[in-house]
C-alpha cells in the first residue's frame, strides 16, 4: 500500500545553503530507489520548506530512511521539523516508522464509507 509523507520545517538563514545542499543530495538518493515514487522539496519563502514523498509501501519508506540515514541526520541539524504527516494503510512496521519521525502524525486512509446504522 502506498505511503505518502508531507513534512514542513523552518531553516535559519545561516543554515540555508547547507540545508539546500543536503535536500538536493536526498533527492538524488531517492531518484535511484525503485520503491520511491516521489521525493520533492518546495519553498514557501522565509526559510520554510516542505517535502513531499511517496513510497510504494512502508518497506520502501523505511529503506529510504536507512539508506539516507547519514544525510538525514545532517539535515536535521539544519532544520527545525515543525510537522510531518504520514498517509497510508497502517500495516506492520508503519507505527514504528512513524514513531521514529519528529512531530509526526498518522492520517489513516478511509477504506469504506461510514456506517449509517
Amino acid at each position: 500500500m502506498t505511503v505518502f509523507l508531507r513534512g514542513r520545517g523552518k531553516v535559519q538563514v545561516e543554515n540555508e545553503l547547507e540545508f539546500a545542499a543536503l535536500a538536493f543530495k536526498l533527492q538524488a538518493l531517492a531518484a535511484d530507489e525503485s520503491g520511491t515514487r516521489t521525493y520533492r522539496w518546495f519553498s514557501e519563502g522565509s526559510g520554510t520548506y516542505v517535502v513531499l514523498e511517496e513510497y510504494e509501501d512502508v518497506t520502501a519508506a523505511i529503506e529510504h530512511n536507512q539508506r539516507a540515514a547519514d544525510t538525514l541526520a545532517r539535515l536535521s541539524d539544519t532544520v527545525e521539523i515543525t510537522e510531518i504527516e504520514l498517509y497510508g494503510e497502517i500495516v506492520p512496521g508503519f507505527g514504528e516508522f512513524a514513531a521514529a519521525l519528529p512531530n509526526a502524525k498518522v492520517c489513516r486512509e478511509l477504506v469504506s464509507p461510514p456506517s449509517t446504522d
